[in-house]
């Protein structure tokens, strides 16, 4: 009864989310030119397009680039929430600070970001002058989902910070407590983190393109360079494959999570049962 009259009573606001958006996103689209393109969708994708993608030289060209800021992008962002987690795990005051300044990088714009990025480059021109193109637009990546990894991790460690007390009271070595305590819990918070990561770093085209002195062509910025001036079936091919490669990402993690995590409650089941002996009701 409670959920029946909760899903009721939030019926009509989710209806209106969802119905208005794409209300206006239809109008959009039929009072523009993109259905001026559908001769090229008629036939629908065809290997053909596929393989003129992998084919396509300039595609490949920016493989490597994308996927140094990409790997860039997820040291700075994963690495560097990580570290603040730890260094605020204990500390309340600095835990408050640190988790502050995470969600105020959440709700800042992109474009917001990346000139504060370029202010503080211009001050220290070394810094821009030292880093590689690459590095330092993977840099510029990793501050919308900083504050993603600084929050989830955070919550992660502050679940077993009593246990990780206990151990060390009861002389468990770090690596120990790394292992048993630390890595499993955050597991689920690293991986979240680095989809965030690769999500940002498919969209991006404005810390890469802007922050360094030279700007690095990567495969978002090669598809939206495309998309200003005319649409080909390379192009849908492209986004096609991008949009499967990040669904297959999702599906394979959550799976991995959850085969993990029926895997740990397995040998649980096994290893706490009365007198060491299996119990079948729970590995039932």
């Amino acid at each position: 009864e409670f959920r029946r009259v909760l899903f009721r009573s939030v019926l009509p606001f989710w209806s209106v989310l969802a119905i208005l958006p794409f209300g206006l996103l239809l109008l959009a689209v039929v009072n523009s030119n993109v259905l001026a393109i559908d001769h090229l969708l008629r036939r629908g994708l065809t290997l053909h397009w596929f393989a003129q993608v992998f084919a396509d030289d300039q595609f490949l060209r920016v493989i490597p680039a994308s996927i140094v800021t990409w790997s860039a992008a997820a040291v700075f962002a994963v690495g560097g929430g990580a570290l603040m987690a730890f260094a605020a795990l204990g500390r309340p005051a600095l835990r408050n600070v640190v988790e502050w300044f995470a969600l105020m990088s959440l709700f800042l714009p992109q474009n917001v970001l990346a000139v504060l990025m370029s202010v503080v480059l211009d001050v220290t021109p070394v810094l821009r002058d030292l880093l590689p193109p690459a590095v330092l637009g993977g840099f510029g990546q990793a501050l919308p989902t900083f504050g993603v990894a600084v929050l989830l991790l955070g919550r992660s460690l502050q679940r077993i910070e009593t246990k990780l007390n206990i151990a060390a009271t009861l002389g468990a070595k770090p690596a120990e407590r790394l292992a048993l305590l630390v890595w499993p819990n955050a597991r689920p918070a690293l991986l979240a983190s680095l989809l965030a990561v690769t999500l940002v770093s498919l969209d991006d085209v404005l810390f890469v393109r802007y922050l360094p002195r030279t700007g690095v062509d990567t495969f978002a910025t090669e598809m939206f360079a495309r998309a200003r001036f005319s649409s080909s079936p390379e192009l849908a091919a492209a986004a096609v494959l991008v949009l499967v490669t990040v669904m297959a990402a999702l599906f394979v993690a959550s799976w991995l999570l959850a085969g993990l995590g029926r895997t740990q409650r397995g040998i649980k089941a096994i290893t706490l049962s009365p007198l060491g002996q299996p119990s079948d009701s729970r590995i039932a």
